[in-house]
């Protein structure tokens, strides 16, 4: 892992939205194995092979994380987040 890659530290975590105790939420489950996919901009589809390279090199191919949602609700431009 290491910073750059800090989210898999989240794993097994909750990660809430909002101030209200029973708002949306998701689990942590698992990192994200990546694919060719992560070297195409989202927007112009043009192919960079750097990104995928340093994944593999720097985080065994990993880079985000999977989550679960265990609570279903809104979520708002600015709710807080919080992390337990």
């Amino acid at each position: 892992g290491g910073a750059a890659f800090f989210e898999e530290e989240w794993i097994g975590r909750t990660i809430r939205f909002g101030d209200a105790s029973d708002g949306p939420a998701v689990v942590v489950s698992m990192p994200d194995i990546r694919c060719v996919m992560i070297n195409l901009d989202p927007e112009t589809a043009a192919a960079e092979a750097g990104l995928l390279k340093a994944a593999v090199r720097l985080n065994q191919n990993r880079a985000g994380v999977y989550a679960t949602v265990v609570r279903t609700g809104n979520i708002r431009v600015g709710d807080a987040l919080f992390l337990s």
